[in-house]
């Protein structure tokens, strides 16, 4: 019984999200942020990122020695989600540090889209 009852414990903290979920974004990692020219709509969005996205920003975050650079590929992946909006006449091309890691499920589905409306309605291809 001691045996069951350690395994079904283990299992409940396993399954539980919060022990997976990061902390929250600190007013001075937001000040930083912004700092380096993120906008606050992308700001605000670091939390519906990919669980590999949200470990990246938190590893640049709590480096000592951080830098705006260390924002490249979040910024120009967040600037490429723009070129989207209105949707654009042919498929622009992604900064080389493009990471689809910085992108909601939600964002990609829609470039994704886009992408297929593009490529159907003008046989252009990316």
């Amino acid at each position: 019984m001691k045996h069951f009852s350690s395994l079904v414990f283990c299992a409940v903290l396993l399954s539980c999200p919060a022990i997976y979920s990061l902390p929250v974004l600190a007013a001075d990692d937001a000040m930083f942020l912004e700092s380096c020219g993120v906008q606050q709509g992308d700001i605000k969005v670091i939390p519906n990122l990919p669980r590999a996205g949200q470990l990246s920003l938190w590893g640049i975050l709590r480096a000592d020695d951080r830098m705006c650079s260390d924002l490249k590929a979040f910024k120009d992946t967040r600037d490429f989600l723009k070129k989207f909006t209105p949707p654009p006449a042919e498929i622009p091309m992604p900064p080389d540090k493009y990471d689809n890691n910085f992108l909601t499920k939600e964002e990609t589905d829609s470039i994704n889209k886009i992408e297929k409306q593009i490529m159907e309605g003008t046989g252009k291809t990316p």
